[in-house]
């Protein structure tokens, strides 16, 4: 049975820096300024990880959720919330504006994605195309609704928006598929179990009782 290579305590001490850190290492000898200033990008990035990361995984383990897609999308979503809320606490407006334009929206169409195909039908393959279905409507009215954003405030100043929030977006995309490699891929699901006094759970018990 396969395992993660380390520990979860190991991925997220790794993983949320190594954007950073590792070319760091590389320029150390050539621009020692140069790796003490993304020395400190990466301290700052394992602080992001602690306060988002780590209740996304914890989220993620108890939905048994352990995809590739879902950690590079919920590990892009955090790295540009977490850029454009630092920025803003730093008075840059853009990054308010970045905030409330591209993130507020994307994470309301995350959970409406997720909420739809559970309501749409409760058998599980049924579910499943759902959730394509979904997303494809999702990913194009948010792509609709991004062009009139551009539209109304300029290019100028969506493009500045949309610089803050790909400089948070990217690394932390890159992190979490370092973080998924480590500490994920291999995770066993846990078992599924029966709710007590439910038709499933007396069928299951009638059946091993002699």
């Amino acid at each position: 049975m396969k395992k993660p290579l380390c520990s979860v305590q190991a991925g997220f001490l790794l993983a949320p820096g190594a954007p950073f850190w590792v070319p760091a290492l590389l320029v150390l000898v050539i621009s020692p300024s140069m790796a003490g200033f993304l020395l400190c990008i990466a301290a700052f990035t394992n602080l992001g990880a602690l306060l988002l990361g780590v209740p996304v995984y914890r989220f993620f383990r108890y939905k048994q959720i352990n995809s590739l897609p879902a950690y590079l999308l919920a590990g892009a979503m955090i790295g540009a919330m977490y850029n454009q809320l630092v920025f803003s606490v730093f008075g840059n407006k853009e990054a308010t504006l970045a905030f409330v334009m591209f993130s507020v929206p994307l994470l309301l169409m995350v959970l409406i994605g997720q909420a739809w195909p559970q309501r749409w039908s409760s058998r599980a393959e049924n579910q499943a195309a759902h959730k394509w279905l979904a997303a494809a409507i999702l990913v194009t009215l948010y792509g609709a609704y991004l062009a009139v954003v551009k539209a109304m405030i300029g290019s100028y100043t969506f493009g500045n928006c949309l610089a803050i929030t790909m400089f948070g977006a990217v690394p932390a995309t890159l992190s979490s598929l370092i973080f998924w490699l480590l500490s994920v891929f291999g995770t066993p699901k846990e078992p599924a179990t029966l709710e007590p006094d439910t038709p499933a759970a007396n069928a299951a018990q009638q059946c091993v009782t002699p």
